[in-house]
């Protein structure tokens, strides 16, 4: 038989293991939270939401964190965000591929709240 502690201690190994092995329901655990992080690396490229992050963060902040990641990892973001197709993005570099996500994030919200 187990100890509070033990089994508490299972249990939260248990939840570490998941948020691991899923980012996605990590990252939504932590958004429920309220509790701001730096998303890095491909696990974030691949559930960061560059709306969500334009619209918290502001245009030039959100262009801070999208510097962070590589241009494969950019280009994900880009495609998961329907920001751009793979022609709009063919030929851009990092640079090139953060300001048009920071912009075209910002041009999608500001064409929602009209």
């Amino acid at each position: 038989m187990k100890t509070p502690e033990d089994a508490l201690d299972d249990f939260l190994e248990t939840l570490r293991r998941e948020f691991r092995s899923d980012p996605e329901l990590a990252h939504r655990v932590v958004k429920a939270l309220g509790v701001k992080v730096e998303l890095r690396g491909s696990k974030a490229a691949d559930v960061l939401n560059a709306l969500e992050l334009v619209d918290k963060e502001g245009p030039d902040s959100a262009r801070e964190t999208l510097r962070t990641f590589s241009a494969a990892e950019l280009k994900k973001i880009a495609k998961n965000n329907n920001l751009a197709t793979p022609i709009d993005i063919k030929s851009l570099g990092d640079a090139g591929l953060v300001d048009m996500i920071a912009s075209r994030a910002a041009n999608k919200i500001a064409e929602r709240r009209r």
